[in-house]
């Protein structure tokens, strides 16, 4: 067997069995800008995520007191506020007890 390397590639040659093999490494379009962002290697992405994240919270807190009545904060909105804050409190506890 015989390995070739290229730039971004290699080549995987079996004399005996005279079979080869191509490999080669490029980035993928969508995925790679996923990896960036993640990644945070962008210096202005930090002030993105956070006005972002406080358009959310605004959004979030100015839904609550829209609805008036049976659908606002006082009637089916408790439940819904309260399946959205029970799931993240019951993983810091679980994460605390884990970890102490």
């Amino acid at each position: 067997m015989v390995k070739i390397y290229y730039d971004n590639a290699s080549l995987l040659v079996d004399l005996a069995a005279k079979t080869g093999t191509y490999e080669s490494v490029q980035r993928r379009p969508f995925i790679y800008q996923t990896n960036v962002l993640h990644r945070n290697n962008l210096k202005g992405w930090k002030w993105v995520s956070d006005i972002f994240g406080t358009l959310l919270i605004f959004l979030t807190i100015s839904g609550w007191f829209m609805l008036k009545g049976r659908y606002g904060v006082i009637g089916r909105g408790k439940w819904f506020i309260a399946a959205g804050i029970v799931p993240p409190v019951a993983a810091f506890i679980l994460f605390e007890l884990v970890h102490k």
